[in-house]
């Protein structure tokens, strides 16, 4: 769905369920958006993938932009 809309966006937002699918960050990040998307890095399961990586980057630096909107 998100790779046949022709939005220009600066910030995609999401919630935790976004970070699990590696193919709509892969997508997010084609499309030049900013991933604010929250991606969880527990005691058993690290962030390794590098788009999950990326996604809770801009997360952590630009939090504040998803704070605002809900």
């Amino acid at each position: 769905m998100l790779s046949k809309l022709n939005i220009r966006a600066k910030y995609f937002l999401g919630d935790a369920y976004y970070g699990k699918s590696v193919e709509i960050l892969k997508l997010v990040k084609e499309k030049g958006m900013s991933g604010i998307i929250p991606v969880r890095d527990t005691i058993h399961t690290r962030v390794r993938n590098n788009y999950r990586l990326w996604a809770k980057r801009n997360y952590e630096k630009k939090r504040d932009i998803q704070e605002k909107q809900v």
